[in-house]
């Protein structure tokens, strides 16, 4: 069976075109971010932080890298969630363009985009 996925912006909640515009990613400080836009959106970002970019320094990939991987142990326990959560995790996944497997473990980005969502 195919599903159709439509992309909506995030910003002003518009439709976003089949291959038009779609998912930026971005990072501030030790936070990670993805957002979905749609072209005007999507120049309007750029335009905004073109100013912080332009003072800015570029980091060294392995350093950024580095940063990404930092280890931290959790007990097995904490991060355990509701058969019901899950199945909303799935849900809310699905509708906002992410491609998870239709049964299975939801990959761990895609639970904390749906934490920070909610």
């Amino acid at each position: 069976m195919a599903h159709h996925v439509t992309l909506i912006d995030d910003l002003d909640g518009t439709p976003i075109t089949p291959g038009r515009g779609g998912t930026v990613t971005f990072s501030l400080g030790d936070d990670h971010y993805e957002i979905d836009l749609r072209p005007a959106n999507t120049a309007l970002l750029h335009r905004t932080l073109a100013p912080y970019i332009a003072a800015a320094r570029t980091t060294d990939a392995t350093d950024a890298a580095r940063l990404r991987h930092r280890i931290t142990v959790v007990p097995a326990s904490a991060g355990r969630k509701s058969p019901e959560t899950l199945a909303a995790i799935r849900h809310w996944a699905l509708r906002h363009g992410h491609d998870i497997p239709r049964a299975g473990r939801i990959p761990t980005d895609v639970q904390a985009a749906y934490d920070a969502a909610h």
